[in-house]
């Protein structure tokens, strides 16, 4: 059996490969921000692979507020709770 964070790591590749399917890849952070303003993508380790439960992401200021024009960094880690019962 996976444990639990092997589950979550299989539901992640699974669903961003999905994603992916619909929604062609643009070249660079840059070329992601001109497009649609939002950037997520998974941490990349050193050896080429990438680690799905440790996320980097650039959310922009909403138009019309104190934050138009801003791009804010976010860093989401994911991770699993096991909880054992004696």
């Amino acid at each position: 059996m996976e444990s639990r964070g092997g589950v979550a790591r299989c539901r992640l590749a699974e669903e961003r490969r999905e994603w992916r399917k619909s929604h062609p890849h643009v070249r660079g952070a840059s070329s992601l921000l001109r497009s649609s303003g939002f950037v997520a993508k998974p941490e990349t380790l050193n050896d080429g692979s990438v680690n799905l439960m440790l996320w980097k992401c650039i959310v922009p200021g909403k138009e019309g507020t104190d934050w138009e024009g801003g791009y804010f960094p976010l860093t989401i880690l994911s991770y699993t709770f096991i909880i054992v019962q004696n």
